[in-house]
């Protein structure tokens, strides 16, 4: 699935073109990255990353984000942020046309390739790291939302995520990205199609939150 600055970028994005407004933005930026808080879990369950997405792992499943929806007035009751919601909301949704849009491609092109220099799961992360990293040094607001990220904490959502594992995550993803690491040469992930995909991604989302709002 997408790293931590394609779902920052993704929105980003729809903040700026006003399809979301959150009023807090911490909070909207850090449910973003959310679900993904798993991977802080030393030994997960083999269906931790289902349950944590909502077990929407591909479009055929909108009906359990249309399910996850509703149950926004329940978790505002709770205390938690409306927009932090919002932003875990984003994530589920940029991980579905995710699959769609461009993981299915970058798997075709890497089994078409008769030499490949790595396996596919080190191939995919090779060449989406290097993406990621280059949004993060070249996004003009990225420090911005470092900054909101820094004064944001996370909330908990029973049997998908704890706050705890989402501060850890957020802790861990704003600290990643200036460790210096090698990478092969990017061969099936272009930094562009990814960019493409954050636009696509932005404009998917904003015709499904007009269709359930």
């Amino acid at each position: 699935m997408p790293l931590p600055m394609v779902h920052l970028s993704t929105a980003l994005l729809l903040e700026e073109e006003g399809i979301v407004r959150p009023a807090e933005r911490s909070a909207y930026y850090l449910g973003s990255i959310a679900p993904d808080a798993i991977h802080m879990r030393e030994h997960p369950a083999s269906d931790a990353k289902s349950l944590s997405h909502a077990g929407a792992r591909s479009p055929r499943f909108l009906d359990r984000i249309d399910s996850f929806c509703q149950r926004f007035p329940d978790y505002e009751r709770s205390g938690i942020s409306r927009d932090y919601l919002m932003g875990y909301l984003v994530h589920l949704l940029t991980d579905i046309y995710w699959k769609q849009a461009f993981y299915d491609g970058f798997v075709q092109r890497y089994r078409e390739d008769p030499a490949p220099l790595q396996n596919e799961k080190a191939a995919y992360y090779n060449d989406t790291d290097v993406a990621d990293i280059r949004l993060y040094k070249t996004l003009p607001r990225r420090p911005e939302l470092w900054a909101l990220l820094q004064a944001a904490h996370g909330y908990d959502l029973p049997g998908m995520v704890s706050a705890e594992e989402v501060d850890r995550w957020n802790a861990r993803t704003l600290a990643w990205y200036e460790v210096p690491r090698e990478y092969l040469p990017v061969r099936y992930a272009s930094e562009e199609s990814i960019r493409s995909f954050i636009r696509t991604a932005a404009e998917r989302i904003r015709e499904y939150l007009g269709e359930v709002h």
